[in-house]
């Protein structure tokens, strides 16, 4: 929760975009990412965004 945190709400990352964070720094992956499971991970995070907002009446 840290790392999103920092990530939402530092002025050091703010003009950043598409780069992955752990332990509150960039962090670059040897290994191949999956595409596709992460833009189906975006979707549903989307889709619950949406149902919590329905709930909240938002």
């Amino acid at each position: 929760v840290q790392t999103i945190l920092h990530c939402a709400v530092s002025t050091k990352v703010a003009d950043e975009t598409g780069k992955l964070y752990r332990n509150c720094d960039h962090w670059v992956t040897t290994s191949n990412l999956a595409e596709d499971l992460g833009k189906k991970l975006w979707e549903a995070s989307e889709d619950l965004v949406v149902q919590k907002a329905k709930v909240m009446n938002i």
